[in-house]
């Protein structure tokens, strides 16, 4: 099963069914269909550019994309492979 997206972790938005969701903020409905939370992330970035929950999501990605360099660089480390 796939993480949650930090997109919903910022709480930011609220499911309102399986194909959208709603913003918090400024009440619009965005769509959200299968799951993707591409929509989700345009909407933050053009409506909510300069706000806590920007600056929320911007530290979370940085955070993972962190933790995903330890995790492959003991990978890689640990298994003697040198790239």
């Amino acid at each position: 099963m796939p993480s949650e997206s930090i997109i919903w972790q910022i709480g930011l938005y609220k499911k309102v069914n399986k194909d959208e969701a709603e913003c918090l903020e400024c009440n619009k409905i965005i769509k959200c269909q299968q799951s993707s939370t591409t929509n989700l992330i345009s909407h933050l970035k053009c409506k909510h550019k300069n706000s806590d929950f920007q600056t929320k999501f911007e530290a979370l990605t940085k955070q993972k994309e962190g933790e995903k360099g330890s995790i492959e660089n003991h990978i890689i480390t640990g298994s003697g492979i040198k790239f």
